[in-house]
């Protein structure tokens, strides 16, 4: 706003009259440049979001100095999506109005590839623009989970139970098996398997093998015997040190003299050691599970993310 020369305050209030909505919309400049600029609309309820679209395109001009412009678009294929600045536009037979500046023109159709255009509309009030979308390659990919049959889903669209057919563009593409309340990811790479031999309908073959256990639930378990090992090993720790130090103390009070020489401090010296080697074994073999632990941990993570199966040209 500022760097547009524009300092105002923009205030309103909303009636009912008759089951209408009456909106009132005021601009009122900064230390009393121009007089306020006021906007009136009125609308049913049902209808507010063409009320606010009629507001903004008064108020904009307004605002920031942006003067409204006609966009003339010409979309192949003709059912395709069109959307300007994220927002779908339902109908581009008429021009459209939009405000000087930048806007970003998405256009998607199933079928071929999405196109975007980002470009700055100004120096004139019409623009023309043409966008063609390319047809996309499709697949048959057929899709095996071996012994146990689970639901297919590719982009949240629910295909059927597996051993299952679709053809879909020649995309990356994640889908999802769901067996039992359990859900296996993976990832459909159609450029792995491309070579010079392949033509547009080779049907494709891919094997994913559905992971059996939840994998929420596989990892809370996992990671509570995570935390479990590891805290077995820090409790273990100071009687280990604690023993492996009286027994080393005695044992080199003794080598020094300081103890007497007899069968009774020999056999407490090793009674020590038996215990001092017993509490370290038991550190150790902690330590490995905790090692073992983590591994199974690292495991239970690593089924969140997509599977990447071998596929094969039929």
């Amino acid at each position: 706003m500022i760097s547009n020369g524009i300092s105002a305050l923009i205030t309103g209030h909303i009636e009912d009259i008759a089951g209408y909505m009456y909106v009132t919309v005021q601009i009122i400049p900064a230390f009393g440049e121009d007089l306020p600029y006021e906007i009136y609309e009125v609308a049913p309820y049902d209808e507010v979001e063409l009320l606010v679209n009629s507001l903004i395109r008064q108020l904009v001009p307004e605002i920031s100095n942006r003067n409204p412009v006609q966009l003339h678009l010409s979309v192949q294929p003709e059912d395709a999506r069109v959307f300007i600045d994220g927002v779908l536009i339902s109908d581009i037979s008429e021009p459209l109005t939009v405000f000087s500046g930048q806007h970003t023109i998405s256009v998607s159709a199933t079928g071929y590839q999405s196109a975007t255009k980002t470009a700055v509309f100004d120096g004139s009030d019409n623009f023309s623009i043409s966008i063609e979308l390319e047809k996309t390659e499709l697949v048959v990919l057929e899709v095996d989970t071996g012994s146990s049959s689970a639901s297919l889903y590719i982009h949240t669209e629910y295909f059927g139970q597996t051993p299952e057919t679709v053809t879909l563009p020649s995309l990356p593409t994640i889908g999802q098996l769901v067996s039992k309340e359990v859900v296996t990811y993976f990832v459909f790479n159609p450029d792995k398997i491309k070579n010079n031999d392949t033509a547009e309908g080779d049907e494709v073959f891919m094997s994913v093998k559905p992971n059996k256990i939840q994998t929420e639930q596989r990892i809370e378990k996992q990671r509570n015997v995570l935390y479990w090992s590891l805290g077995l090993l820090y409790l273990s720790l100071p009687p280990a040190m604690l023993v492996n130090g009286i027994w080393n103390d005695k044992y080199r009070a003794y080598e020094l003299g300081r103890l007497p020489q007899t069968d009774d401090v020999i056999n407490n010296i090793n009674a020590w050691n038996v215990a001092s080697i017993a509490t370290i074994g038991v550190s150790v073999g902690l330590g490995v599970n905790l090692i073992i632990q983590l591994t199974r941990y690292l495991i239970a993570a690593d089924q969140t993310v997509p599977k990447v199966p071998k596929a094969e040209r039929q």
